[in-house]
């Protein structure tokens, strides 16, 4: 369903004149613009975007269903009373979107009977951050308001550290490298991103870990968490992850079912104060893959 809306408010951001307008919370606004679901005047634009009166505002609003819990076995590295670690396993959307209501991480969660926070929006109790669908690793999940607030703004502040392990196509010449610059929205394709001259900062710092022949294993480290961020970087310093069907080649789409991208490593600030630190082990394709070339070489 697609509404629209005509801006009456110059001045005021544009998620707090919707939040007024329709029936949906600010933090479900802001997923909807962030996502590309709305359009002012035809374009996409932040949430922060300031209205200047009369433009044309249109909304595509994706039909909520209910919430299943399944029964999915997850990969539990840590849990208290505030909040849990999860080893994603690749394959596993993070939450239902894009007419899949079933089969998500938030589905399983649902399941273990956790309380869950709700400020991700009615489709993303507990979530806090997210992988891509074909990335394994660890995520953070908060049980309740006070912890997912507290998380997230550890991960505005960079207090979070995200390390991850990737196999790419080449072998750099360099033993560490900071990629950064604006990654926006590609236009002739608006579920892929891209590097360009304006659009949402984003920082990763690269360590080169083994040269594997034909192939490296880097260790990725994110100053930011932009979308797709770490591919859409290794992207374009041309060493694409093995596997990436969006931003890779297809010359090994048919030796392995996923991306060769591991969440391995999360660092972060307790609510209670200490600081943690915890390591996920590799996705049995990702560690056979990565022997096997190791052994034979890289052909």
């Amino acid at each position: 369903m697609s509404l629209k809306i005509i801006g009456t408010e110059p001045g005021q951001r544009l998620d707090l004149f919707l939040s007024s307008k329709i029936s949906f919370s600010r933090s479900q606004i802001q997923n909807l613009i962030h996502q590309g679901h709305v359009l002012v005047n035809g374009s996409t634009v932040k949430k922060n975007y300031l209205l200047c009166g009369g433009e044309e505002i249109k909304i595509d609003l994706p039909e909520i269903e209910e919430l299943k819990a399944e029964d999915i076995k997850l990969d539990i590295i840590f849990e208290d009373e505030f909040l849990a670690l999860i080893n994603k396993p690749p394959g596993l959307s993070m939450h239902p979107g894009s007419g899949q209501i079933e089969g998500t991480l938030v589905s399983g969660l649902l399941a273990l009977g956790w309380p869950l926070s709700n400020l991700g929006g009615e489709e993303r109790p507990g979530i806090v951050h997210r992988l891509d669908k074909g990335t394994s690793g660890l995520v953070l999940i908060a049980k309740d308001n006070a912890t997912h607030e507290f998380l997230k703004n550890e991960i505005q502040q960079r207090h979070i550290q995200r390390s991850y392990l990737a196999l790419v196509e080449g072998v750099p010449k360099w033993d560490k490298l900071d990629v950064e610059g604006f990654i926006q929205r590609n236009p002739k394709k608006p579920t892929s991103f891209r590097m360009g001259e304006s659009g949402r900062y984003s920082k990763t710092s690269f360590t080169m870990k083994e040269n594997l022949g034909n192939y490296a294993l880097l260790e990725c480290l994110l100053d930011t968490g932009r979308t797709h961020q770490i591919r859409v970087h290794l992207k374009s310093i041309h060493f694409p992850v093995v596997g990436d069907l969006v931003y890779g080649s297809k010359k090994t789409s048919k030796k392995i079912t996923h991306q060769m991208l591991h969440a391995k490593r999360l660092d972060f600030n307790h609510p209670r104060g200490q600081r943690m630190s915890f390591c996920a082990p590799l996705p049995e394709e990702f560690a056979e893959f990565l022997n096997k070339i190791r052994k034979t070489g890289s052909k």
